[in-house]
């Protein structure tokens, strides 16, 4: 077991001294009392910090850790992601997209995204349960469909590579991407995903760091180094994410990674029709069906 550093066993020492000498004046001076108590949370602060900051050997979570920490998710709330992709597809031409996503944590999970590749039309759809709505803005309209799992899947046919060469597709049709895989984990972002994946498969390891955006970051890589992810260097929120598969790879920009409260106020972002209050509604499953294929061309 490492021993602590010296300056911190002082400073330990001497923190007790005054403590005690403060209980013995406490009742002369209750003032005093009070700022003692006010030097042991400060004592107490600087113990978290110092062990934040490694002084405390290798008994602390490890960078690895805390990358896969600051992924984590708890219920009552919202995740806000939004990413800006560009994939080299091997044929010499490339994709790119901006992808932002609204996921509640808690039952039934509702979910608000919104996407455009290239130079597409924007493109606006929400999910709650087995119903999914999406946002025509050409016309003003709010179409609905309940149960889209017994309709057939149509959408953009924009694919990736992960980090074993694995091509998954990128964006995905309506609002409803896939089912929660656990109900620890419900939310349905395959990039976060595969992030997590690469840090608990026990392979991840720190290689450095590097400045991206005017923002020190902590590069993450895999044994097969098809894998890369950069993290914030002081709150270890994700910055990128690049794989490299056969024939192209991907780089995935995090500008947007952060959990909201989920109160009535902040779940008006999780529904397309909340957001467009003055659109017409339409409930035909044609009608949908038919405005899925003219949004989502590439399907």
């Amino acid at each position: 077991m490492n021993a602590l550093p010296d300056t911190l066993i002082e400073f330990g020492r001497q923190l007790e001294v005054a403590a005690a000498r403060d209980v013995a004046r406490r009742s002369r001076n209750r003032m005093r009392s009070l700022r003692g108590a006010l030097l042991l949370a400060a004592a107490a602060i600087v113990v978290v910090a110092a062990a934040g900051n490694g002084l405390f050997g290798s008994h602390g979570p490890s960078i690895v850790d805390r990358a896969s920490a600051a992924l984590a998710v708890s219920e009552g709330k919202i995740l806000h992601v939004a990413i800006v992709g560009r994939q080299n597809n091997g044929d010499g031409t490339e994709s790119t997209w901006r992808d932002e996503t609204w996921q509640s944590t808690s039952k039934p999970y509702e979910r608000r995204q919104v996407e455009r590749v290239a130079s597409d039309p924007r493109t606006e759809v929400s999910s709650v349960g087995d119903s999914e709505a999406l946002y025509d803005a050409a016309t003003n309209t709010v179409y609905l469909r309940a149960n889209p799992a017994a309709v057939p899947v149509t959408g953009k046919v924009l694919r990736w590579k992960n980090s074993s060469g694995k091509v998954h597709r990128v964006i995905v049709s309506g609002g409803r991407p896939a089912p929660p895989k656990t109900e620890d984990d419900p939310i349905e972002e395959p990039f976060r995903r595969e992030v997590l994946e690469l840090l608990r498969s026990g392979d991840a390891r720190e290689l450095g760091r590097v400045t991206l955006g005017n923002r020190e970051a902590i590069r993450i890589v895999g044994n097969d180094g098809n894998a890369t992810y950069f993290v914030d260097a002081k709150t270890y929120d994700p910055i990128e994410f690049r794989t490299q598969g056969d024939g192209g790879g991907t780089s995935l920009r995090f500008v947007v990674y952060e959990t909201l409260p989920l109160t009535s106020a902040t779940r008006a972002l999780l529904s397309v029709a909340t957001q467009h209050p003055t659109a017409k509604v339409n409930n035909d499953p044609a009608d949908f069906q038919s405005a899925e294929s003219r949004l989502f061309p590439h399907g």
